[in-house]
């Protein structure tokens, strides 16, 4: 029927446009083909196997003392970066069928990071293959466009890259969940990781995969969640494991999350600062002016071997929500480390998504 109704709009269409200029009132048959051209399109954009294409920039100026290695010895950081440069194309194939397929190109050579398929095999459960991130913490699975921060947390970072592997997801009520296995931080090495979670929407329908509190509404919304990871590595039967626990708040707006995390028994390099760790933030926002400005902080404790904490402080500044905004950050960095200890970052970041 779709298809049907899509001939006959473009039928209708170009025989106006044949016509227009032998008839009088000219611009009403223009006008009319515009009108007929954006119906074509609005109904293709709407079918579910139309696929989407997407953009991503982010971009930003940031101050960092004592993060170069000179030849005078530590050196400050100062300059613009790219932090982002993406293109996605997702879509779906009939009803149970999808695939994304995500592009990076901000260090400027293109390489795939999100590239799988999803089968809603059932109801209660969708399964997903290819290149993913694990679904280890709420934070890590979140799009680069919707930070409310220029940076994540520490952790967030860690847990954001994607990884190979097969992971089976549903929801059902109020609660969804996630299991995967995955290649891991090791790679294509013999041991595969595990990564288990479960979060529970409380209230309000819970508080969505976004930061902050644009767009939040009147409702309270409160989200929950548990989560666990195994890294199997480097021929080891357990190279460590990883327990998480975070929470997020939306009250009109005011907005807050919270996490906490538990390092155990890494060897592996990608952990060595981290292990036996235990980090911890917490975070709040408040919008200043309704969906235009909003004023945030958060504390970030990362118990990694240079003992560093920060302090950040931020404003956001929304043109069009998370899709085009400006972003002002401040960090006061803690550490055991003379280098580091008692300096200040300071960070201005665009993004503009499409």
């Amino acid at each position: 029927m779709r298809t049907v109704t899509m001939g006959v709009l473009s039928t209708i269409s170009t025989i106006g446009a044949l016509a227009s200029p032998c008839l009088a009132g000219g611009d009403r048959w223009a006008a009319m083909d515009r009108e007929l051209e954006s119906l074509v399109l609005g109904t293709a954009a709407q079918d579910p196997e139309h696929p989407e294409l997407h953009g991503l920039l982010r971009t930003n100026w940031a101050h960092s003392p004592n993060t170069l290695t000179g030849a005078s010895g530590a050196e400050d950081y100062r300059g613009f970066a790219l932090d982002n440069a993406q293109v996605i194309l997702e879509g779906r194939v009939g009803d149970k069928i999808g695939y994304r397929l995500q592009l990076e190109g901000a260090s400027g050579t293109a390489g795939m990071i999100d590239a799988y398929g999803t089968w809603q095999s059932c109801e209660y459960v969708r399964i997903t293959m290819g290149r993913f991130r694990s679904p280890l913490m709420w934070e890590s699975q979140m799009d680069e466009g919707d930070l409310l921060f220029i940076l994540r947390t520490d952790a967030g970072e860690l847990f954001s890259v994607r990884n190979e592997g097969v992971m089976f997801s549903g929801t059902q009520g109020q609660v969804q969940w996630a299991a995967s296995l995955q290649n891991g931080f090791d790679g294509l090495q013999e041991k595969s990781a595990i990564t288990a979670r479960a979060s529970l929407d409380a209230i309000g329908g819970g508080a969505g995969l976004y930061q902050g509190a644009y767009g939040a509404g009147s409702r309270t919304k409160l989200s929950v969640g548990a989560g666990y990871f195994d890294e199997q590595s480097e021929g080891s039967r357990k190279d460590g494991d990883v327990v998480t626990l975070d929470s997020q708040l939306r009250m009109g707006p005011f907005a807050a999350e919270a996490m906490v995390a538990k390092f155990q028994d890494f060897t592996n390099a990608n952990f060595l600062s981290r292990s036996d760790s235990q980090p911890w933030n917490v975070s709040a926002s408040f919008m200043l002016i309704q969906d235009r400005v909003e004023a945030a902080a958060r504390y970030q404790d990362t118990d990694n071997i240079r003992r560093e904490r920060d302090v950040t402080a931020g404003f956001n500044y929304y043109l069009d929500g998370h899709a085009m905004k400006f972003q002002l950050n401040a960090s006061y960095i803690f550490s055991n480390s003379a280098l580091l200890d008692d300096t200040i970052r300071l960070g201005l970041g665009a993004t503009v998504r499409i």
